[in-house]
């Protein structure tokens, strides 16, 4: 690469180093997966690992990370950065580096995400792409980051805008109106204030300016791509902080420090890792015979079809292995808990954020199990129903990662830093109303989050969440209710 660059742009690979495969394929690691010797792959793998120790990249966020890392490297001061990256650089836990470093060294002017629902489908000559991706052919969702380089100790008094588009444009001339469009708005912009994108009639989403010291220097989250509509992100965000208006009262806390997690899948199915053989539920199994087999109940898999309440029952068995130690088995096992949160959520299908098991179990894949530090009746059921809330969507949209449109991911490293109800704050009344509430609608079938607005049992938990356990007025919830049930990541069937 040369130095003292004026300009980087960039669509890197994103390939990343994954965990190992089934039991046919337990050294599957896709960040050098055309090779095809494993020990080639293997001594790669190493010399990247050391090319990016002490950087800002890794592995597990991707190659792209490491191109960011070159780029800044060649960029001189005054220098720009354009890339093209998976929307996940704005959220995952592993992309928090590159996140910091972008806000210590850059002035960060653009970032550009789409919501757009289309796919086209893949036709002779022409591979199959969704539009929420800018890229070709790539059917993840994607971010364009515009920076520039700062002379060190130069203030970051600089806005950055950030812009939601409804639509993808498909022509080159729309993609230019619309970059002239927005660099004409630029000027008139109001920090914090929501400005719509029309061009003639079109409404092409919408943007929003903030300065970027208000953008979390520690490596969080950059939530207001989250929406297209920004003021959602912006209630979500005063929620978080306790000063959403009529909501201030609502207690909360960073979901780690209210509750430990269960085991991570790999320690406990892993071919080579784990301590555990786990046996699914055939479809056709009857209660009688399911019941009668050995082993320990688990959570597996999160199936619509399946997982359609607040209440959920095992779907699998856990057998010990023979060449593991019981010892260890016996401490996996001590963490089974009744409260499963879903980690990657498919909102226009799926219907339960997380579930109580009617008996303590460990999750695997799907469901990370939840086990609160000071455990207290009601504790569980609390968060239940939270989760399962309008409030507790909007956060859980804001916080998680998204890697395809309609998707939420929390995995553990995001799941304990994402903001939930504290009920290690709520009164034993307030406990107490909340089993009461669980008890009443832990059976009934709840539908899509697709169908927020409409769903009765949704609505349902929304009105007593809010009156009987949290005491403040249900049609505040309502309202958000009705904006986020227009959002197009509730719909998008990706």
């Amino acid at each position: 690469m040369p130095s003292k660059c004026h300009l980087v742009i960039a669509n890197p690979p994103y390939t990343r180093a994954g965990g190992p495969g089934d039991e046919k394929n337990t050294v599957w690691n896709p960040i050098f997966g055309s090779l095809l010797d494993k020990r080639d792959a293997e001594r790669m793998k190493d010399a990247l690992r050391k090319t990016l120790n002490g950087t800002a990249a890794s592995l597990y966020a991707g190659l792209g990370s490491a191109f960011v890392v070159l780029a800044d490297e060649a960029l001189d001061i005054g220098g720009r950065l354009a890339f093209v990256l998976p929307a996940t650089v704005l959220t995952g836990s592993r992309w928090a580096p590159i996140r910091r470093l972008l806000l210590s060294k850059y002035a960060v002017e653009w970032v550009v995400v789409s919501h757009d629902l289309r796919n086209r489908s893949a036709k002779k000559g022409l591979p199959g792409r969704r539009l929420v991706s800018f890229s070709e052919s790539t059917r993840i969702a994607e971010v364009l980051i515009v920076a520039t380089r700062r002379r060190k100790g130069d203030p970051t008094d600089n806005r950055a805008y950030f812009v939601n588009l409804l639509r993808n444009p498909d022509e080159p001339i729309e993609a230019l109106a619309l970059t002239r469009k927005l660099l004409a708005m630029r000027e008139g912009f109001v920090p914090l204030e929501p400005a719509a994108i029309g061009i003639g009639e079109t409404t092409w989403g919408n943007a929003v300016s903030v300065p970027q010291g208000d953008l979390p220097l520690d490596g969080g989250p950059w939530s207001l791509a989250a929406f297209v509509q920004p003021g959602l992100a912006l209630i979500a965000k005063r929620i978080a902080l306790g000063k959403q208006g009529g909501l201030g009262s609502v207690p909360i806390a960073e979901l780690g420090k209210l509750a430990d997690f269960g085991p991570y899948e790999m320690q406990i199915k892993n071919p080579k890792q784990g301590l555990f053989t786990i046996r699914e539920r055939p479809l056709g199994a009857t209660d009688p015979e399911w019941e009668l087999r050995a082993g320990f109940p688990a959570l597996w898999r999160h199936k619509a079809f399946r997982n359609k309440s607040l209440e959920a029952r095992a779907d699998s068995r856990l057998e010990r292995r023979a060449d593991r130690g019981r010892s260890d088995q016996d401490r996996m096992l001590a963490q089974q808990a009744r409260l499963q949160l879903a980690r990657e959520l498919g909102m226009a299908p799926q219907r339960v954020a997380a579930v109580i098991t009617d008996t303590p179990m460990l999750g695997v894949r799907s469901w990370t199990s939840v086990l609160p530090r000071s455990p207290a009746p009601g504790k569980n059921e609390a968060l239940c129903l939270w989760l399962n809330s309008t409030l507790g969507l909007l956060l859980r949209i804001m916080h998680g990662n998204r890697p395809y449109l309609g998707r939420s991911a929390v995995p553990t490293e995001l799941a304990s830093t994402m903001p939930v109800l504290d009920v290690d704050r709520l009164s034993n009344g307030q406990l107490a109303a909340a089993t009461a509430v669980y008890a009443d609608l832990k059976h009934r079938e709840l539908q899509g989050f697709s169908a927020l607005a409409a769903d009765p049992v949704r609505r349902k938990i929304n009105e007593r969440l809010s009156r009987e356990v949290l005491g403040i007025d249900p049609g505040i919830v309502a309202d958000i209710t009705r904006k986020l049930a227009l959002e197009p990541t509730l719909h998008a069937r990706h």
